[in-house]
């Protein structure tokens, strides 16, 4: 494909309408490309606008079931105020003698490790931490 010469003229709306007649130049009003690359037909196309979802409210990890294995959770750092959503739980809550705790792993990783297969994979997902609960929420929506 060859490059436009600098010097080249590339018609505009008002001469292609010109050069082609206003019936033929009115039928293209209709036709778009779109994201492919491709001219399409527009006519008929009609685009719905979805209603935004609802605010997602976090559950506090001791009002739920001990079984979050998997669950997408939320960690909030007491002294700083940071909160990280980026997070998967590697297990289910469980008690040791000083609390409730949960396994917790970056998202991307427990995702790696679950794909894994089941003759290769470690027991537990590689680098999950141990976080308690008290600073541990979980997103309903998952």
């Amino acid at each position: 494909m060859s490059e436009r010469g600098r010097d080249e003229h590339v018609p505009d709306d008002d001469e292609l309408r010109a050069l082609l007649g206003e019936d033929v130049a009115s039928s293209f009003d209709e036709l778009a490309v779109d994201g492919h690359g491709v001219l399409r037909n527009i006519t008929d196309w009609r685009f719905d606008r979805a209603v935004p979802p609802g605010p997602i409210t976090p559950v506090h990890i001791l009002d739920v079931p001990p079984a979050v294995r998997g669950r997408r959770l939320i960690s909030v750092d007491p002294e700083s105020g940071r909160t990280r959503y980026d997070l998967r739980a590697a297990s289910d809550v469980f008690e040791d003698s000083e609390g409730q705790w949960v396994k917790v792993v970056e998202e991307w990783r427990y995702f790696v490790w679950l794909v894994m297969s089941e003759t290769s994979r470690p027991a537990v997902c590689p680098r999950a931490k141990a976080y308690p609960l008290v600073n541990l929420w979980v997103d309903p929506t998952t």
